[in-house]
């Protein structure tokens, strides 16, 4: 309306013309430079990406083509002295009007002529590492007052622009051919090529080659990107046999391979202030190995996902409507991660009541195959609520809790755990090395009853190694809570709050690999064995005295009390318990625990200290002998011709402080 009365007033008073006259002098400069702005531009982009990242682009031609059209013939990038990375004969894009005018790139409809992506792997020769390195986004610089004072803002300010360039690119139409990306190194190759690719208001449907070490497969990708409702689909399906994914395993030792795998993303706010996603994806026949998760391969017959995330100036969310499903198997998700306010963090998971049968049904193929085949009835119903200040770990919150009802064991699976209580036979390995088997029975002459063990030596290795063995259900949640703290600390994976019975299950059960998968059935075996009592406490303590290592190639109590003293369990003293039990985090380091002289090192008497002090107070051992300790020992057995002068040495593995014990206090209860 008000335009309509400028436009009339000038009209009025004859300015009218003069305006479109101006009008139409802009438009034919406009028409004679527009070249020259677009190659000015484009070098401008060129030497900024230049200086950040080492990348030179350069283009034979560039230019107008037509009134909304933009194009480039022989767009080639290369690091200096590198393979070139990336080549197009030739590209072209539709750009809105408006968007023109104000120099934006929000394209409407996309043609690209060959291109060409090849990445060459060789650590020495790569030509693509320049884009893990840091570097100063020139975007950033531009918001300078808004981001430099806070590096979440920045953060954020990325993942904004990221998600909107994602969904930018995606809502135009496509014209792709021959598209190829390549991979190589010393002796590893894979071509992953798309001859055509077309995209328009109803969607795709293309199909990928892979070419893989000599083996060629076929992924067939089609999906809808809808501008109007910020929404974005795919859908991914193998043809034929299934393949692994390529690149995965050989850049992050992952092999994945899919029947059918579904990816659905909404933008429900997508601001320079707030981006809120809402993530739905879902796969069939799902494989999947890596060393950290696993020792075989994960089969998922299905599972998914649906992740309500919003990401804003304050904090990070993923809200508690957020579900996860594992073979029918579901739980709620919440997490919270707040950058400032010591980088707090939070993360909750609740079942709710489900069938007990339901979760092992669910387990996948290749994992807990302990648990295969296994039989239950009742209920459970788990919540876990775990917060942590990252800037003060000892803040540690771990509120978990399980409840069953009418729960209990009908038939045993691949494993018969109640076959404790019987004599059995223990396979001992060491790096995946079989080293020998053990007998758990009288035949036995190293086995070793309880009442054959010298009292010393069982209080001292409870109170080290679990000090609520006897009260526990297998699991400390005291203890749990110390190693999340030290982990926080220490930034690494340094403790694992293990109880004994944790232990001996791992010992008899589990490889000694350190993965997900692997714990998780530990804590399930655990939990069913202490749950439903299959074993009684002192049981699992004599199975773990005979069968755990004591030093190298030392395996159960008896052959470590006639190692280190040439003695039998029953008469060990003391000094000699205290320090067996000190060992028992570390076996193979024993040596570097002495002097020259053959004395243990001066730490090692903090350490017989705390224990002690602990055995005293819980009255297993009295004043008299508490008061008689000499904190030290001397080895009589083989052991003594093992001790090395560790001054002419190089360190060991492990640090001294480490050896000089830095123990999982929170297992030595008050």
């Amino acid at each position: 309306m008000i335009i309509n009365n400028i436009f009339e007033r000038m009209r009025d008073k004859g300015y009218f013309r003069y305006f479109l006259y101006a009008l139409a002098v802009l438009v034919i400069i406009f028409f004679l430079v527009r070249n020259s702005i677009v190659q000015i531009i484009f070098q401008n982009r060129c030497s900024s990406i230049k200086n950040r990242y080492g990348l030179a682009i350069n283009a034979e031609k560039i230019g107008f083509s037509g009134f909304q059209n933009i194009y480039v013939e022989n767009l080639s990038g290369k690091v200096e002295n590198r393979d070139t990375l990336f080549r197009i004969n030739r590209a072209e894009v539709k750009l809105n009007f408006t968007d023109l005018v104000f120099l934006k790139i929000n394209p409407l409809e996309i043609w690209v002529s060959n291109p060409k992506i090849n990445l060459v792997g060789e650590k020495t020769n790569s030509n693509y590492n320049f884009l893990v390195g840091n570097h100063i986004d020139s975007l950033q610089i531009q918001h300078s007052s808004v981001d430099e004072s806070n590096s979440h803002s920045n953060r954020q300010y990325t993942i904004y622009r990221f998600v909107k360039a994602i969904f930018g690119l995606t809502t135009a139409k496509y014209h792709v051919n021959n598209f190829l990306l390549s991979y190589s190194d010393s002796s590893y190759a894979t071509h992953i090529s798309v001859p055509e690719f077309e995209s328009n208001a109803k969607g795709f449907n293309t199909q990928i080659e892979v070419y893989e070490n000599g083996e060629k497969y076929f992924i067939n990708l089609n999906g809808l990107a809808d501008k109007e409702k910020s929404d974005i689909t795919l859908k991914a399906i193998m043809v034929g046999e299934k393949k692994p994914l390529p690149l995965l395993n050989r850049k992050l030792g992952l092999n994945i391979s899919f029947d059918t795998l579904s990816l659905r993303i909404t933008a429900k706010e997508l601001s320079r202030d707030n981006t809120h996603l809402q993530i739905n994806s879902s796969v069939k026949s799902l494989d999947l190995y890596s060393q950290r998760l696993s020792d075989q391969t994960v089969k998922v017959k299905h599972g998914g996902c649906y992740i309500d995330i919003a990401i804003n100036s304050e904090y990070y969310l993923i809200d508690s409507t957020s579900t996860i499903d594992l073979n029918g198997l579901k739980a709620k998700l919440y997490l919270e991660y707040i950058p400032n306010d010591e980088r707090f963090f939070a993360l909750k998971i609740n079942t709710g009541v489900f069938q007990s049968q339901q979760l092992f049904d669910a387990l996948p193929d290749g994992l807990f195959t302990n648990l295969k085949g296994i039989k239950t009835n009742g209920t459970i119903d788990y919540s876990l609520d775990f917060k942590v200040r990252l800037d003060n770990p000892d803040s540690v919150y771990l509120n978990p809790k399980l409840i069953t009802r009418n729960f209990g064991l009908l038939q045993y699976g691949s494993r018969n755990f109640s076959a404790l209580n019987d004599t059995f036979s223990h396979d001992v390995y060491d790096e995946g090395q079989y080293i020998r088997t053990i007998r758990i029975d009288l035949s036995n002459k190293n086995f070793k009853r309880l009442n054959e063990i010298s009292p010393f030596i069982i209080d001292a290795v409870v109170t080290s190694e679990d000090g609520g063995f006897f009260t526990n259900q297998g699991f400390d949640l005291d203890a749990f809570k110390y190693a999340i703290s030290e982990n926080i600390k220490q930034k690494r994976y340094a403790r694992g709050g293990s109880t004994i019975t944790m232990q001996l299950v791992k010992n008899l059960y589990l490889s000694k690999n350190k993965n997900l998968f692997r714990k998780a059935e530990e804590y399930l075996i655990v939990w069913l064995i202490e749950n439903q009592a299959i074993v009684s406490k002192e049981r699992l303590l004599e199975i773990y005295l005979n069968i755990i290592e004591w030093g190298p190639n030392v395996y159960g109590v008896s052959e470590a009390c006639q190692y280190y003293f040439s003695k039998s369990p029953k008469d060990v003293t003391l000094d000699e318990a205290l320090y067996l039990a000190s060992i028992v985090p570390r076996p193979k380091k024993f040596k570097y625990l002495f002097e020259k002289d053959g004395n243990l090192k001066s730490f090692m008497e903090d350490d017989f200290k705390f224990v002690s002090n602990k055995m005293l107070s819980r009255g297993m051992i009295s004043e008299d002998q508490f008061n008689n300790l000499t904190y030290n020992i001397k080895l009589n057995g083989q052991a003594k011709n093992m001790l090395i002068d560790t001054t002419n040495t190089i360190s060991d593995s492990i640090s001294i402080d480490e050896v000089s014990i830095e123990r999982d206090t929170a297992l030595l209860l008050p």
